[in-house]
């Protein structure tokens, strides 16, 4: 028989991975159509290109959601996962950088190499 108990807790999970991605391509379709960024608009959708860094962003932004989600357990948080697709960049950045006191131009300029 198959294990439909495992199959639901598992696929709050993959939700949560959905969760994440979704808010990862809005966050890019908003800075796309120039709704956020700001200044730094121009210098962050350099970093994207075209192609495959699209998708990594959203993918990377999916399984930041469910990592939070496998610590959280069974009740799907939708919302969350939504959000920390969009914020994911933020959270790792201060966590890898230990948040330091860089500027946002400065962050991305050592990111792109020009730095």
């Amino acid at each position: 028989m198959f294990p439909f108990d495992q199959l639901s807790s598992d696929f709050v999970y993959f939700q949560g991975f959905l969760a994440g991605l979704v808010g990862s391509i809005a966050y890019y379709t908003s800075l796309r159509l120039g709704f956020v960024g700001g200044d730094q608009r121009d210098s962050i959708l350099s970093l994207f290109g075209n192609g495959p860094l699209i998708v990594w962003f959203a993918v990377i932004g999916g399984c930041v959601a469910t990592i939070f989600q496998l610590a959280q357990g069974a009740p799907f948080a939708p919302i969350q996962g939504f959000v920390l697709g969009i914020t994911w960049p933020i959270l790792v950045g201060q966590y890898v950088a230990g948040a330091k006191n860089a500027s946002t131009d400065d962050y991305i300029k050592k990111i792109v190499g020009g730095g």
